[in-house]
């Protein structure tokens, strides 16, 4: 019987040992997934950092090549999959201007208006107000083109191309066969 209390109690040793090793492998093992998952979750942002990054260069590079149709293209996907990116407005811009050139009106003036609404104290925005102007007037789309030229002329009273606006403005209403209206514009 003494032979088994020292076998039972070398024993209970021996499981007390195991169960002090696992709770140590268990709490190194939770805490290094907890390490190697937040290393992951940091990995992937700076993984889409750089996909951001990269995707804007690449924009970048296709508008400074005048490939506009691309460049467009290019700008739509960036926006979706990097909205909240530091160069947004400057992705916006391009592809609304690629959009222009590439006489992709339709998909451009979104691009513009969201510039002047979600940016408005872009540095580029009295261009982008002038082109979107041009890209209506050149889509047909005269009574919006003559709202936005009034909106132009109101909010920047002061900007070199008020005169072109009001030419722009005669203009449409000369399209739209409002000749004394555009005539009293032109004067």
């Amino acid at each position: 019987s003494r032979g088994r209390q020292v076998t039972l109690a070398s024993h209970n040793r021996l499981t007390r040992r195991r169960r002090r090793w696992f709770n140590a492998a268990m709490r190194t093992t939770l805490g290094a997934g907890f390490v190697l998952l937040l290393l992951a979750c940091l990995g992937a942002t700076a993984t889409a950092s750089d996909d951001a990054d990269a995707d804007y260069k690449a924009l970048l590079d296709t508008y400074k090549a005048g490939k506009f149709p691309e460049a467009l293209t290019l700008a739509e996907a960036f926006l979706k999959d990097h909205p909240d990116y530091k160069y947004a407005s400057g992705a916006l811009y391009q592809g609304a201007n690629s959009g222009l050139a590439a006489r992709e009106y339709e998909r451009a003036e979104p691009l513009y208006r969201s510039l002047i609404e979600k940016f408005p104290d872009y540095k580029k925005i009295p261009a982008a107000r002038d082109e979107l102007a041009t890209l209506l007037r050149d889509a047909r789309k005269l009574d919006a083109c003559l709202t936005l030229l009034s909106e132009n002329i109101k909010v920047l009273p002061e900007d070199g191309r008020v005169d072109r606006w009001t030419y722009l403005r005669g203009e449409c209403l000369f399209r739209l066969w409002r000749f004394d209206d555009a005539r009293k514009e032109l004067e």
